[in-house]
């Protein structure tokens, strides 16, 4: 099993984690409307991310290791 750390992401990096074309991955993510809402440029930034892999459900064959907080 591949292990995926979560880091800001293209839709083309998530399309490819998925299994799936771009355009595929846009619908999909468009379809969450205003929980993930806008991008940053071209990239998904790491809070959008968790919420775009907890709403689409684990990538099949990948292990997903979320960031974990270093303050204190």
């Amino acid at each position: 099993m591949q292990e995926w750390r979560v880091r800001p992401a293209t839709n083309k990096m998530l399309a490819a984690l998925y299994g799936v074309s771009r355009n595929i991955m846009k619908k999909h993510i468009e379809l969450l409307g205003d929980k993930v809402g806008k991008k940053h440029g071209y990239y998904w930034m790491v809070n959008q991310v968790i919420i775009i892999i907890e709403s689409l459900g684990p990538p099949p064959n990948c292990e997903v290791v979320y960031p974990t907080s270093n303050r204190k």
